[in-house]
């Protein structure tokens, strides 16, 4: 039984027994055993190491410097460690960036400098004298490209940091240890110039996710740690009517004067612990720790040798032209450029004596045959289709990725200001050409040689050009210009006629017939409701923004405000949407109907709306009885609508998740997919509609019809949330890339070819269309009964839609995981439907997985 540890009782007994027990494990784990090197440590438990080092930043005596501080720090810092300077340079203090040898101890080497200009003089402490003061931080091992430091470049750093701060009196060492605590081979003892140490548990053994700690030594640092804010739990008493507060595990209190002196060290921990503790989490850390004590240094030792099988591998990649296809960061980038090989190289980096150099990280950007750089997103996409899970970016690392890239701070700076955050998918990964970021490989001793391999042949076969692969043998028939590259925009590239098979031939129409080709649209659809299966339809209307009604509606995650995604929510796969238009057109009410058989039976409901954007207010109707009736009645409606809840909880019953339909293109303060709908929509909605009827009635206007009137009364109680603002006609409503999305028969049969010569596709049925979510499905016949090529409608620049519709080509179509979505057993994930995007990704060299 376990409960506040702050209280009494068997529950705050047992609380209190479990943090003892996760405090021993945790410092055994950092190989701190016997009793008196662990009486030599506090553990304060945190959220996490974000919260670790943001707490040693807080708490260290920047203000009781009086400016006469300095803040040193690392340049391959994580972004947490980075953050800490904020509080120094706020009270006057100097912040140095340094590069430090990774091995040696030898004096850092300094980067930058800088104050920032304070409004104020700096202020003296309580004691109205200053304390010097100097902080060095750096990592044990660097997230971005696992290169590891030493106990000896910590001791020196420390020193640098003491003689950058005249006459100092106070200098400590923080560590981040939050990646090399999880290898085992982190030994705190080893640290002696270390003061704090942050941790985290999620990054040491995956669970629990929210629990870190700050480890503080007991006779340097925890006797200045002290934070303003006070919360339950950290005191011994407060003066409500006074400023009176002794806080808790201080060696005296406040009145304790002439005792003798304090010989035993001060606690830190229950000052800085502020509030409940999260005893629950703390109670798990022993057992999950445990499991890894068999491992000891092992796990280790695996992992940095399956790490420089990667790294070698890499290294030794090369293009058809022998131009490298990887280039790595960090360390290991001497691999492969060391003369006795990658491999040998690899060896001498991650194995023998001198294993405190690197951990089991690789990071690494791919090049092309030409040299030029590939996206890193790009590359992140390409191992997703490859079942390949990697990180794409900084890495939360900006110092070690700026350097890595080679790009100046300015030019940091200015992207970041243009909005172009690297850990973003923004430009696949590159500004004008040049790279933002990196990939990183991470393996741990749960990892295989089977892991990396996997790794090394999507690499491989996306990105090298002659990998000679099957696949790659079946791709080499296709033109290089597009086995390689896009196709450049500023190419002349033919317009194609598409025509339902029963249209006009192109010289009949007069569209450019010297140019154009006559193909016919085998198949039509419409998807109301994003992500919701749509319909096939023989005739539909275009406008400027596309087939009408297309992917106008979106359901809503009402906890999130996130758009539900197909690649998400596989079960979207089951539900599908349909509009019922008048067949006289006399009307402008239609009807939105949601259908569903998880059941093995139909189930419907309908929602009547107003086709004009400018008069369409959604509105629910009853799930049965009424599909029958003519959609001019139904929309004049009123006694037989459901309650507002009955959508809601027909959408939860559905989907499995509580969300709520929007519409595109209406007036309201809130946008869906970017924030959460909430009453104050419909509230707004409501009110307009009031608006509206007032103003019709003082300006003495004609009065509605009984319909639209029964219509507008009924908007005031629709659970349906109208989202975005008013839009142009030309925007595309809820679709992703552009109006129209056009797939041909011919890509999709060589597609299935690819993945075959790949090994993939076993005992599944093969790729259609229809997987692929297209508005237009091209024949793989022209309108005379020719052959069409594959791929060929990567080469158009525009087309004709019939006699009347131009639309222009606005690029090729990014796909993603949702292919693996098969649609004819309600949604299940085909994992092996994962080789249509390996088998695009490999097509394309690097070029994104991409179809359509």
């Amino acid at each position: 039984l376990l409960g506040n540890p702050h209280s009494g009782g068997l529950a705050a007994r047992g609380a209190a027994d479990a943090e003892g027990h996760a405090r021993a494990a945790l410092l055994a784990r950092l190989g701190v055993r016997d009793a008196a090197r662990m009486a030599e440590w506090e553990v304060v438990w945190t959220s996490g190491a974000t919260a670790a080092l943001r707490l040693a930043a807080e708490a260290l005596p920047w203000r009781a410097a009086c400016g006469a501080a300095a803040f040193v720090h690392s340049r391959s810092n994580h972004t947490s460690a980075l953050g800490m300077r904020e509080y120094a340079l706020a009270e006057g203090a100097e912040a140095v960036c340094v590069d430090i040898d990774a091995a040696e101890g030898a004096a850092p080497r300094e980067v930058g400098a800088f104050r920032r200009a304070l409004d104020r003089p700096p202020t003296a402490g309580a004691e109205g004298k200053g304390e010097s003061l100097a902080v060095f931080v750096l990592p044990a091992e660097c997230n971005f490209s696992g290169t590891r430091y030493t106990p000896e470049a910590a001791a020196a750093g420390k020193a640098y940091a003491a003689a950058r701060v005249k006459g100092c009196e106070r200098a400590f060492c923080v560590v981040d240890a939050a990646r090399a605590a999880g290898s085992g081979a982190f030994d705190l003892g080893a640290w002696h110039a270390a003061d704090m140490v942050a941790v985290s548990l999620y990054k040491m053994v995956g669970y629990p996710t929210a629990l870190g700690a700050l480890l503080v030594r007991r006779h340097t640092a925890a006797a200045v740690l002290r934070t303003g804010f006070f919360g339950g739990g950290t005191i011994d008493a407060a003066a409500v009517d006074a400023d009176v507060v002794v806080r808790r595990g201080d060696a005296r209190a406040s009145g304790d004067a002439g005792d003798g002196g304090g010989a035993a060290p001060t606690l830190c921990a229950p000052r800085l612990e502020h509030g409940t503790p999260p005893f629950a989490e703390i109670a798990c850390v022993a057992p999950v720790l445990a499991t890894l004590e068999g491992w000891g240094t092992r796990g280790d030792a695996h992992a940095r040798a399956v790490a420089a099988h990667a790294a070698a591998s890499l290294a030794a990649m090369v293009h058809a032209n022998g131009a490298p296809v990887c280039v790595l960061h960090g360390s290991p980038a001497a691999l492969a450029a060391d003369p006795a090989g990658p491999h040998a190289a690899a060896q001498a980096l991650f194995g023998g004596e001198r294993n405190e150099r690197q951990g089991a990280t690789v990071a690494f950007s791919v090049l092309s045959a030409s040299g030029e750089h590939t996206g890193h997103w790009d590359v992140w996409r390409a191992a997703e289709a490859c079942g390949i899970v990697l990180r794409a970016g900084c890495f939360c690392n900006p110092g070690a990725c700026q350097e890595a890239i080679g790009a100046p701070s300015s030019l940091i700076v200015e992207r970041g200001r243009a909005g172009l955050n690297p850990c973003a998918d923004t430009g696949g990964g590159l500004v004008d050409g040049q790279p933002t970021g990196a990939v990183r490989l991470s393996f741990c001793h749960m990892s295989t040689f089977e892991d990396a391999d996997a790794a090394i042949e999507c690499i491989r076969g996306v990105f090298c050009e002659g990998a000679g692969t099957a696949a790659d043998a079946k791709a080499a028939s296709f033109p290089a210009s597009r086995r390689a590259t896009a196709p450049s925009p500023r190419a002349p590239a033919p317009s194609a006629l598409v025509q339902s098979d029963e249209g006009a031939d192109c010289e009949e129409t007069g569209c450019n017939g010297a140019a154009a080709m006559g193909l016919t649209i085998s198949s039509l659809f419409v998807y109301p409701v994003k992500s919701l299966c749509g319909m096939n339809v023989r005739a539909w209307s275009v406008d400027a923004r596309g087939l009408r009604f297309d992917r106008e509606w979106a359901l809503v995650h009402d906890a999130t405000g996130r758009v539900l995604s197909l690649r998400d929510h596989p079960r979207l796969a089951a539900i599908s949407a349909a509009v019922e238009v008048p067949a006289d057109e006399t009307t402008e009410c239609c009807v939105l109907v949601l259908s569903h058989d998880l059941r093995g039976k139909r189930e419907d409901f309908r929602i009547p709306f107003w086709a004009d954007p400018d008069q369409a207010h959604a509105r629910p109707l009853e799930r049965a009885g009424a599909r029958g009736d003519a959609v001019g009645e139904q929309c004049a409606q009123r006694e037989s609508l459901p309650p507002p809840d009955d959508l809601a909880e027909w959408l939860m019953d559905a989907t499995g998740v509580p969300c709520s339909l929007v519409r595109f293109g209406f007036d309201s303060t809130e946008r869906a997919g970017s924030r959460a709908p909430s009453a104050g929509v419909a509230a707004s909605f409501r009110e307009e509609v009031i608006r509206r009827k007032r103003a019709a009635g003082a300006n003495g206007t004609s009065a509605p019809s009984a319909r639209r009137d029964a219509l507008d009364e009924l908007a005031l109680h629709s659970p349906v949330i109208m989202a975005g603002t008013p839009k142009p006609a030309s925007q595309r409503a809820f679709t992703n890339e552009a109006q129209l999305l056009v797939v041909t028969e011919s890509s999709v049969a060589v597609l299935n070819g690819l993945i075959k010569a790949a090994g993939g596709g076993d005992g599944e049925r093969p790729m259609d269309a229809l997987d692929f979510r297209p508005n237009v499905v091209v024949g793989a016949r022209d309108a005379r009964g020719r052959s069409v090529p594959a791929w060929t409608e990567e080469t158009w620049s525009a087309a004709w839609l019939g006699a009347r519709v131009h639309a222009r080509v606005v690029g090729e179509c990014t796909r993603c995981s949702a292919v693996r979505v098969d649609r004819a057993t309600r949604g299940t994930l085909r994992a092996a439907r994962g080789g249509a995007l390996a088998a695009l990704a490999r097509r394309r060299r690097g070029r994104g997985a991409t179809f359509g």
